[in-house]
């Protein structure tokens, strides 16, 4: 299926392959994240680290990855999409080769800050462009599919890395990011199209970016429909820093059984994406909306019904964090689809400010896990995630049923 640019150009984008090219480049900031994570306590203990310190390097990695999403929206708008994602691939490169020569915590943080740099680069950049040439029932399948595909990279990704780790080092999981991104790289340099014509471009200026970005945080058709994914993604970095403690040194899995452990989080995600799919077609973003905060209302019930009835064991767990991504499939391409569209005109910097907001929610949710890891010591992490859980499924709900009427539309093929 080919769509033209919205534009006067002779420019003709193939759907299908341009879909595979964003996803390639989208699975650069998934490996970058999850390949090191059955490593954690192994870097920890080769390089002097604590398990909250452990923990500081993906709380930092998102917070620095955030920040520079506001940045890369407006040279994107300015500039073009394609270069923006070829320069931050390079960047995440040098970062990465930093990262496989730590040598202590600070070198090992400055490799992770170097990488977040470059990664930052392509998410908003990518759905910005999706937005230049999709449909809006395409945008919302084609964000599923990102959505889906970071679950299967979150399984791939930690069995690769725990199988590099446990044959020749943690060190050499930082050796394959390196040829891994510089691949992709490669590929993108001679594939992906350019989405953004000039006469669509604007004039790189800090006030009116700055306006544009207190005009769309006060804007209740961008923020009220993105608050309630900011929530999923503030579980996201909460599992992310919890998960290798509690599944290898807790569960005492290898790290190659704890990428395994993630199956269920791509099944999840998958049926989150097929049932927003079908919703959004026959009924409308609405009701997919608050099917999607039921399911995570139910997930958070599940994990005080484990805590508090001592269910502590490893399916109950699997369980309650399957329900959760779930209602995160079903959630996330709706809110990122309307949230965009509300600023279509100014695609970039929407998309950068949702990745800003979506990022922060995850550099958030590792942040409180590391603090509660260090303030309360004698809880376990597996107590921690399910207080934690439970509270942000009640945020969740809540945001869903104020922002559900923000929307913009009944149903997102019209």
């Amino acid at each position: 299926m080919k769509n033209t640019l919205p534009n006067n150009t002779d420019v003709v984008i193939n759907i299908a392959g341009f879909s595979i090219l964003l996803l390639l480049a989208s699975s650069i900031i998934r490996v970058g994240a999850c390949l090191y994570l059955p490593a954690l306590p192994v870097i920890g203990k080769n390089l002097g680290i604590s398990d909250a310190g452990m923990t500081l390097t993906l709380t930092v990695y998102f917070i620095v990855f955030a920040l520079f999403s506001l940045v890369c929206g407006p040279f994107s708008d300015a500039f073009g999409r394609r270069w923006v994602i070829l320069a931050g691939g390079a960047v995440f490169i040098v970062g990465s080769f930093i990262c496989g020569l730590a040598q202590s915590n600070a070198h090992l943080l400055s490799g992770r800050v170097v990488q977040a740099i470059g990664a930052s680069t392509i998410p908003g950049t990518s759905r910005a462009m999706i937005r230049d040439v999709g449909t809006d029932v395409q945008v919302v399948s084609l964000m599923g599919w990102m959505a889906v595909l970071g679950a299967l990279l979150l399984v791939g990704a930690p069995v690769l890395g725990g199988i590099i780790t446990e044959i020749a080092g943690w060190r050499y999981t930082f050796w394959f990011l390196v040829v891994f991104a510089l691949t992709v790289l490669m590929i993108m340099l001679y594939k992906i199209p350019e989405t953004l014509p000039l006469e669509k471009r604007h004039r790189l200026s800090l006030p009116p970016v700055l306006l544009s970005y207190l005009e769309m945080m006060t804007s209740p058709k961008f923020f009220m429909v993105i608050l309630p994914v900011v929530f999923c993604f503030a579980f996201q970095g909460a599992y992310l820093a919890a998960a290798p403690f509690i599944f290898i040194k807790g569960f005492m899995l290898s790290p190659t059984q704890f990428g395994l452990s993630n199956i269920v989080i791509v099944i999840a995600l998958t049926g989150g994406r097929f049932i927003t799919v079908r919703t959004v077609k026959h009924h409308s973003a609405e009701r997919a909306y608050v099917i999607g905060a039921f399911i995570a209302l139910s997930a958070g019930i599940f994990f005080l019904v484990i805590m508090l009835g001592g269910y502590w064991n490893l399916y109950a767990l699997l369980a309650a964090v399957a329900f959760f991504c779930l209602g995160f499939g079903v959630l996330s391409p709706i809110g990122l689809e309307a949230s965009l569209t509300a600023f279509r005109d100014r695609g970039g910097m929407a998309a950068a400010l949702q990745g800003f907001l979506v990022l922060g929610g995850t550099a958030f949710g590792s942040a409180i896990i590391a603090l509660l890891m260090k303030r309360f010591p004698d809880l376990t992490p597996m107590s921690l995630l399910s207080i934690y859980s439970a509270t942000l499924s009640t945020l969740i709900f809540g945001s869903v049923l104020a922002g559900r009427n923000k929307l913009g539309r009944k149903n997102a093929a019209t």
